[in-house]
């Protein structure tokens, strides 16, 4: 069970944020294929993530390199799949394999998935009282604010380990100044399925 106290850029979270980034991950047992399948389905590794959980910090992401293969070791070449990460680098989420999962890319870049982001981002904004997303150097130097928002994503499986079904996303207004942010009031919540849409298709 990592803790990644880094942005995506490498830079120091806050002093005030000592967790960092939580990702859960477990063990999973490749489900067989069919050799018509195999190319698609090859992985590097029998893992997959099951949660993760940070302090939300909406930080600027130009000049972001390309995202890493995810953990479970599905490769998004040549398929309609992106690499998702499951809290958004724009976010604060690290920019590691244990943080990648496959989505469809439409749920990821358009529909629902990133409109959740979108609206967290705006959240986390008033929160903290910032006007803007930070580079993400800037973060470090804050202040102790007196509220910030926690995300929660959980992720459940289907018939293919590697490839989430359902993820439950819950955010709560938490106060860093206390130990552990207190149990906080949930802010935002939603279950979103990783389903594909007809701008898959092409």
């Amino acid at each position: 069970m990592p803790d990644f106290r880094t942005f995506w850029d490498g830079s120091l979270r806050p002093v005030w944020d000592p967790t960092g980034v939580r990702v859960v991950t477990a063990p999973f047992t490749p489900r067989r294929v069919s050799s018509s399948e195999r190319d698609r389905r090859l992985r590097s590794s029998a893992e997959h993530a099951l949660s993760v959980e940070g302090l939300v910090f909406p930080v600027t992401t130009g000049g972001r390199r390309a995202a890493p293969v995810s953990v479970s070791g599905f490769h998004t070449d040549h398929y309609r799949y992106d690499k998702g990460h499951l809290m958004a680098l724009e976010l604060g989420g690290p920019d590691v394999r244990e943080n990648i999962v496959p989505q469809w890319r439409a749920m990821n870049q358009n529909e629902k998935w990133r409109r959740m982001e979108q609206e967290i981002q705006e959240m986390a904004l008033a929160a903290l009282g910032a006007k803007h997303a930070l580079a993400p150097s800037a973060w470090q130097r804050s202040p102790v604010p007196s509220s910030a928002l926690r995300m929660r994503v959980d992720v459940q499986y289907g018939r293919d380990p590697s490839i989430p079904h359902l993820f439950h996303v819950v955010v709560r207004e938490v106060s860093p100044s206390v130990r552990g942010g207190g149990a906080g009031t949930i802010r935002y919540q939603a279950r979103i399925e990783n389903v594909y849409s007809s701008s898959d298709l092409f």
